[in-house]
């Protein structure tokens, strides 16, 4: 298992761990859990080159559409900080990728 913790944004750092080719991001306050989801790391190595052949733009779409299915309610109050979550979160997934190749 291979894992990395962005921590960009300030008291919410988000963890990443990959195992068995499966993705599981965990959002953090402080150091106590407070979500995860997961999903297949071939979704990852797909959204490289689908919809669009921006991987930047596709990541922050796939990683977006997971966590707002998780958390649709404090990303609408908050969308600004909602965004540097998602960012935070697509840097920790490419930098635990990065120790894992």
């Amino acid at each position: 298992m291979k894992s990395y913790t962005d921590k960009s944004v300030r008291d919410l750092p988000q963890r990443v761990n990959i195992k068995d080719g499966v993705i599981t991001v965990s959002m953090c306050v402080g150091r106590s859990k407070v979500g995860e989801y997961s999903f297949d790391l071939s979704e990852w190595e797909r959204a490289e080159t689908y919809p669009t052949f921006n991987k930047e733009y596709n990541w922050h779409g796939l990683v977006a559409s997971k966590y707002k299915a998780k958390y649709q309610k404090d990303y609408d109050e908050n969308e600004a900080q909602g965004e540097r979550i998602i960012d935070s979160q697509i840097m920790a997934i490419k930098k635990a990728l990065e120790v894992t190749l």
